[in-house]
């Protein structure tokens, strides 16, 4: 940061030693961080009331003690006490201080704003730049022409004309307008803009005083290049010679440099002395270099062929880093090559839910030719299938859900996908966006319906042949009746017994009809709210005859009213499976139990256990795998069909089993719909 001097910087202001020992004093108290306040040599002489900007630091601002603090701040207290002034300071934004000046309630002010508001301007105080900040993994901001498509946020004193243009060129989103640079420099912190336009010194000092030097940097060259002047209304010429005055002042006895070095650091004379000191030093070394050199001369041809020696190992040395650049240059097609190798889609959103990039999978799957930037495919429109609540609460709050799943129509066909939502960090683990990856489980989910649909056709079969040996009983019962009837056809006990046993025996055909029917008929997936006693009773009605044939004794015990919800055709499915799984695995004369429990407010709970032989822990863990079963003419789908049913109606299964102590399969099922 440079100072802008003005012609009467060398001259020495004519003042008292008393008063010149008082300011030096005053001076170093302000730089040494002790309170200091101005004041005249005559208590009555007239206050001076200066307005400075009032957070800007380092050039001025007001810390969490209210004090107002800043490079502006000492210089301006030395110049009041240089000229002899008490002075009054206020801080205030640039606007209002443009305003208070401009209706006399300040005599004159600080700032780098006012050149062209109608104001008389001093001689330059110092110098203020504009830079641009982003966060240190940002790569691709590196100066004026990098805002495309980007969040930015500006200050207020930094948005010219001129950076209006730069956004507008590049297509920038609406721009953030903040008051101050603390304000900005939070929005960057937070991940809220890309880019933040304000005051270089401003901004280097938040950086040290936060910590944030890993974090944030700024990029490019300075712009917007001002300077730091105090301001006059046009009617007091007469007070802006006098500051003038006391600049020069403070500028001729080293005050400046103590004040500059306080908040800024060395300034430009101090380093110029520095450099003529180094120069100096060099110009020594040099001599004795040229010494050595003609001393070195003698071992000249040792030194060449040293030289040519180290010359091959710096070519290879470069050879190696060409390579290193090429593997380099490569690097980001081989990512690219590596994601549309993968066979599942990979979808990347930013902040916006605006998809940012997808694999060839993806684009394949969502019959996108390439995805163009800008194109309505770039739109979360063009995930169909994905649960927008979830990827809402992925973006907002860093969510992660797995194994969803959503339907996709294209081309007429329906497809099934499995996919994962997960949120997508930065360099610094803050949240940038969302990734989604799916898979096209459509084929499976075909096959399952098979498998479904072949083990239902054979449990079908099963109960064909017993429905035929069921139906015996009821009609051997009304043929038996009929017999009698020419008989017994005025005897009004008979009549009445025949009415009671007909009526009877056809309901019960008329229930093994319905129920076999229902179960046959193909239907759609069909979920609703009812009674487990419903399935069950069907089941038992369904297998009555293979209870009885085989003698094996069951038990019930429902709780009542117990409801829950479900597809109930799946469900049957699943209790019929069961219990025929438990009546071939026992021996004559064992028994099977059903029994049904509320198990907490959203579950009920129906277990289905017999004494039969029982399983082997090895085989326990495959049971429910496809196509596992230790019967010769078992197909192995009837548990793996009964625990995919299950999942789909949110329920889920549990079989407890030892070798010698029979098997108990635990199923629960939940009350109400599940979201």
């Amino acid at each position: 940061m440079e100072m802008i001097k003005n012609p009467l910087l060398n001259k020495r202001h004519p003042k008292s030693c008393f008063r010149r020992g008082l300011a030096c004093l005053l001076i170093a108290c302000a730089v040494l961080g002790f309170p200091v306040t101005a004041f005249a040599d005559d208590p009555a002489a007239d206050t001076i009331r200066i307005g400075v900007e009032v957070n800007t630091p380092p050039y001025s601002y007001v810390d969490n003690n209210g004090m107002i603090k800043g490079f502006n701040v000492d210089l301006v207290r030395a110049v009041a006490i240089e000229m002899g002034y008490d002075i009054e300071l206020y801080a205030q934004t640039s606007s209002d201080l443009s305003k208070n000046l401009l209706k006399h309630g300040l005599d004159a002010v600080i700032s780098s704003h006012l050149s062209d508001s109608g104001f008389l301007a001093s001689n330059a105080l110092i110098e203020s730049q504009d830079a641009i900040f982003v966060r240190s993994d940002n790569q691709y901001i590196s100066d004026l022409e990098g805002f495309w498509n980007s969040a930015v946020a500006v200050s207020t004193q930094s948005l010219t004309a001129t950076i209006s243009t730069y956004l507008e060129k590049y297509d920038t989103e609406s721009p953030k307008i903040v008051q101050d640079q603390e304000h900005g420099f939070l929005l960057l912190m937070n991940g809220e803009v890309d880019s933040y336009i304000g005051n270089k010194a401003a901004g280097m000092y938040l950086i040290q005083k936060w910590n944030q030097e890993e974090y944030i940097k700024a990029v490019g060259e300075p712009f917007n290049i001002s300077t730091y002047n105090f301001y006059t209304n046009t009617t007091d010429k007469a007070l802006l010679a006098q500051l003038n005055e006391g600049l020069d002042a403070v500028a001729s006895d080293s005050s400046f440099e103590k004040i500059y070095e306080k908040w800024f650091g060395e300034s430009a004379a101090s380093y110029d002395k520095k450099i003529r000191k180094l120069l100096l030093a060099v110009s020594g070394i040099s001599l004795i270099a040229l010494i050595i050199m003609i001393l070195a001369m003698k071992w000249r041809k040792t030194l060449k062929a040293q030289v040519e020696r180290r010359t091959e190992e710096l070519n290879l040395v470069n050879e190696a880093l060409l390579v290193q650049q090429n593997v380099l240059k490569d690097k980001d097609q081989f990512k690219e090559d590596i994601l549309n190798s993968v066979p599942t889609g990979i979808i990347a959103f930013d902040r916006l839910g605006r998809i940012t990039s997808m694999n060839a999978r993806a684009c394949d799957v969502l019959s996108i030719k390439d995805g163009a930037a800008g194109s309505e495919s770039r739109s979360l429109e063009a995930v169909p299938f994905m649960d927008r609540d979830k990827f809402a609460d992925v973006l907002e709050h860093g969510s992660f859900y797995a194994d969803l799943e959503g339907d996709l129509v294209s081309g007429g066909e329906t497809k099934t996908l499995v996919y994962q939502l997960y949120p997508m960090r930065n360099g610094i683990g803050q949240s940038s966006g969302a990734i989604v990856n799916f898979t096209d489980i459509s084929k499976e989910r075909r096959l399952e319906q098979e498998m479904t649909k072949f083990d239902k056709m054979k449990s079908l079969d099963l109960l064909v042949s017993e429905f035929v040996h069921e139906i015996r009983t009821p009609l051997t019962s009304i043929k038996a009746m009929v017999e009698l009837m020419p008989g017994k056809i005025d005897n009004p006990d008979f009549r009445r017994n025949m009415m009671e046993i007909v009526t009877m025996e056809v309901d019960r055909l008329g229930s093994l009809v319905k129920t076999l029917s229902d179960y046959a008929r193909p239907k759609q997936s069909h979920s609703r709210t009812f009674e487990i006693k419903e399935i069950l009773d069907n089941v038992i009605l369904l297998l009555q005859r293979k209870f009885e044939e085989r003698n094996i004794v069951l038990n019930t015990e429902y709780a009542a009213g117990l409801r829950i919800h479900g597809d109930p055709m799946q469900l049957m499915q699943v209790f019929l499976n069961l219990v025929l799984n438990s009546l071939e695995s026992l021996p004559r004369q064992g028994f099977v139990s059903i029994s049904c429990r509320d198990a907490s407010d959203d579950t009920v709970e129906v277990t289905v256990a017999d004494n039969g032989p029982g399983i082997s822990e090895e085989n326990l863990q495959k049971i429910t795998e496809p196509f596992f079963t230790t019967r010769q003419r078992g197909t192995g789908l009837g548990l793996y069909i009964c625990r995919k049913l299950l999942e789909k109606n949110h329920g889920s299964m549990a079989i407890q089993s030892a070798l010698g102590q029979g098997t108990r399969v635990i199923v629960r099922l939940p009350k109400r719909p599940m979201p």
